[in-house]
């Protein structure tokens, strides 16, 4: 595999994250509080504008912004990686073992252990977000040093390590159980 190719799918995941967010936005059970600022729609044919705090216009505001990461993060990849050759086999793969890893994630904790009854649609919009955000951080930084001879390799390394550890912690933290627990006064 081509070290860019790597980085691509890895950028080719976040769209499968925004893809199960949104799946996720819809299954939340809570209303959305009343203290949450809601969503501002200003259409230029339209005199005032519109604050709704409904899930559509959460997704809405998600897909706009989450869409704006992404893409912002596919032109740092292909700025600084600049995939040679693009096996299209290999990253179908890749791209359908991450539907079906992350799918599975939805469908054992989301659904099974009955997250969506413990969120809010307007909650599940940022973790995403923040996950680009510093994704962007990385590539900006990995996209530097793999300018000098063998940094691709190192920075590929770097970037493979620091992506296992950091979806080890959000997956510890995402999925811990945040049930309030049973407290037995002392006899």
């Amino acid at each position: 595999w081509d070290p860019a190719a790597i980085i691509f799918i890895y950028w080719l995941e976040n769209i499968v994250i925004g893809f199960y967010n949104i799946l996720k936005m819809l299954k939340a059970a809570l209303p959305i509080p009343l203290d949450v600022p809601p969503v501002v729609i200003n259409m230029p044919w339209w005199k005032r504008p519109i604050y709704t705090r409904t899930k559509r216009a959460f997704i809405l505001s998600f897909i706009v912004f989450y869409g704006s990461f992404v893409a912002l993060h596919g032109a740092l990849v292909f700025t600084f990686f600049r995939p040679s050759t693009l096996h299209l086999t290999g990253i179908m793969i890749a791209v359908l073992s991450l539907f079906i890893s992350h799918g599975i994630s939805y469908a054992h904790n989301f659904i099974g252990k009955g997250e969506y009854q413990r969120v809010t649609s307007d909650s599940l919009g940022l973790y995403p977000i923040q996950r680009v955000f510093f994704m962007n951080a990385a590539v900006l930084v990995g996209g530097f040093v793999a300018q000098f001879p063998g940094g691709q390799i190192f920075i590929l390394v770097v970037l493979v390590f620091l992506k296992i550890f950091i979806d080890l912690l959000t997956n510890r933290y995402l999925h811990a159980d945040k049930s309030p627990k049973e407290t037995t006064a002392p006899a």
